[in-house]
């Protein structure tokens, strides 16, 4: 990547999170007893901290972006408006997880300012990092849906063995039926997006290709998302690294099931075909 490239990425991702700042100190402030502050709160730096991490952020998003582009249809600016929809979907969807913490407030103001950011990020990419390709992709289709079914699937198994085995923080114990839903909507999502992406990675195997969404794609993502709580709040940062790690494992075990079942599909078909 060249220095020029790099130079435009760091600028952007400061441009986002400048922004992020700003909508920051309108959404309001929300009422919760559960956490002590972080160091940075007790200090009085927060807001230096947030933009420092959250440059970081939307850089490892920006290199993330780099790394698929060059395998997405559509023009420039498309490529980085998809990319971005695909990353805000992600992360609404997160941010509407049940926690006994959390708020119907939270849950609308947060995807909103974070999903407009994201795209705002994704559309300036696009603009002026992205490089046009000739590839003709569409979005997944009705096939796509065995594919979803299984990730969502792995995605679902593991959260339960978080709940129940590893008592990780939830509102499992006092609404199982409604993280449940949320949890299904998830692993659907994150199945969503590996399908609109899929062909987007680059790979010479099914499990590099796994790899590469469920620890590089999603996984850095979702990495660096969990890690904006403990910017604010005095949180335990070893459940957080196995909540992130749980999650993205199962994410990669079914992404790679889902490439080993269509592949199978697709030799069959060519077989039967001849």
């Amino acid at each position: 990547m060249s220095r020029k490239r790099g130079i435009k990425i760091i600028g952007i991702s400061f441009l986002a999170v400048i922004l992020r700042s700003i909508f920051q100190t309108i959404i309001p402030a929300g009422q919760q007893s559960i956490f002590q502050p972080s160091i940075f709160v007790k200090k009085g730096i927060l807001p230096i901290a947030f933009i420092i991490y959250g440059t970081i952020v939307y850089i490892v998003i920006s290199y993330i972006f780099v790394l698929v582009q060059r395998g997405m249809g559509g023009s420039p600016v498309t490529k980085g408006i998809k990319f971005g929809g695909l990353c805000a979907l992600m992360w609404a969807i997160y941010l509407c997880e049940p926690l006994p913490h959390g708020s119907l407030m939270d849950m609308i103001t947060y995807p909103l300012a974070d999903g407009i950011v994201l795209i705002i990020l994704g559309t300036l990419l696009g603009k002026f990092v992205a490089t046009s390709t000739f590839i003709s992709r569409k979005g997944p289709t009705v096939k796509a849906i065995p594919n979803i079914i299984i990730i969502a699937f792995c995605f679902t198994i593991a959260r339960v063995f978080e709940y129940r085995v590893l008592k990780i923080y939830s509102s499992f114990p006092m609404e199982p039926g409604i993280t449940l839903i949320w949890v299904i909507a998830t692993g659907t999502i994150i199945g969503f997006v590996f399908e609109c992406l899929s062909s987007a990675i680059e790979s010479k195997n099914k499990i590099m290709k796994a790899i590469k969404f469920g620890v590089v794609v999603f996984g850095m993502d979702l990495l660096f998302f969990n890690f904006f709580m403990a910017i604010v709040f005095e949180v335990n940062i070893g459940g957080l690294f196995l909540r992130t790690f749980i999650d993205m494992a199962s994410a990669t075990i079914g992404c790679y099931l889902a490439i080993g079942i269509e592949n199978k599909f697709l030799v069959e078909q060519k077989n039967g075909n001849n």
